[in-house]
């Protein structure tokens, strides 16, 4: 999966990955491992240390947050978003909302597993995607 997702990366210019809560940190840190770079937590709200900056989705069944550390990342860094599942995408696009918020410019993102029927793809507003497999 890090070969196969690293060779993909290769034609982007990136600072550092980020990993969404909580299964992307099993994407994220073996890629920044295995690509000497650096990676970060985007987390449920509530499970980092203030001060931190939110964004508040819509699930299926009602709302959810997103955080990340005010200040851990600075401005304009270039960052790929990692999880393991794209579904209906709000997730995804939450998170890609959250670094905007932050300062920060998403290259892309990866993914381990992609349900298409879901079009999570949709829902993130041209976001370019990666994905290693699609059911």
């Amino acid at each position: 999966m890090v070969k196969y997702l690293a060779d993909i990366l290769q034609q982007y210019h990136y600072n550092i990955f980020a990993g969404i809560d909580a299964r992307g940190f099993w994407v994220a840190a073996p890629l920044a491992y295995h690509l000497q770079s650096g990676m970060f937590m985007i987390r449920k709200t509530g499970k980092l240390p203030p001060p931190t900056i939110d964004v508040k989705y819509d699930l299926e069944y009602g709302e959810d947050n997103l955080a990340i550390i005010d200040g851990l990342i600075e401005k304009n860094k270039k960052v790929i978003l990692c999880d393991d599942v794209l579904a209906t995408g709000g997730t995804l696009k939450a998170a890609y909302n959250l670094c905007q918020k932050a300062g920060l410019d998403v290259v892309c993102a990866v993914i381990i597993v992609e349900l298409e029927n879901l079009a999570g793809r949709d829902e993130c507003d041209g976001l370019i995607i990666h994905s290693l497999l699609q059911y």
